[in-house]
């Protein structure tokens, strides 16, 4: 038998990429690009960018609320606590409207964290095809800071420019 954690932090990463991916531009396409014409690269920096696109990097989880004997809900668990990173990246060299790229960028990302408190948990150990996934939980967005913009370092090359935000989230833990 394969090994299978239904609320695991792999489900739960996976979950969150897929959500993002699929919904980032839930309210329309600004004007400048067409359907489907933004990248995400779940895996910045081993895969090299490409502009504009969106970078998602998960920096860690904390065990959260722990319950008493850490029982929950018939069996062990606690609440995982998590930042994940969400950053937007133009070239100066590739779009002569990088601020323009940049901005739109970082509002669709808002517009989402604002508009959905909620993220489908799936058990991406169950299948392999996206397609059949079903949620098994909810991941919940932080209610009070869902995110917040933060000054990006000086990147290496002036020609690249990037926006980062800060989503907080959590879900449950539970074996």
């Amino acid at each position: 038998m394969a090994f299978s954690w239904p609320r695991s932090t792999y489900n739960a990463r996976a979950s969150f990429n897929r959500w993002f991916r699929v919904n980032y531009s839930a309210a329309g396409w600004p004007a400048a690009y067409t359907a489907g014409g933004i990248p995400v690269n779940f895996e910045y920096p081993d895969v090299p960018l490409t502009f504009p696109s969106f970078s998602v990097t998960h920096l860690g989880e904390i065990d959260g609320q722990r319950f008493q004997g850490d029982r929950m809900n018939g069996g062990t668990g606690s609440y995982r606590y998590a930042i994940t990173e969400v950053s937007c990246w133009a070239s100066g060299d590739a779009s002569g409207a990088w601020s323009r790229d940049l901005w739109q960028m970082h509002d669709m990302a808002a517009y989402l964290f604002q508009s959905a408190r909620s993220i489908p948990l799936l058990n991406v150990y169950a299948t392999t095809a996206t397609a059949n996934l079903t949620a098994i939980g909810v991941l919940r967005l932080g209610p009070d800071s869902v995110y917040e913009d933060v000054e990006a370092p000086m990147e290496p090359s002036r020609n690249v420019h990037r926006l980062r935000m800060l989503a907080h989230w959590f879900y449950r833990a539970q074996v």
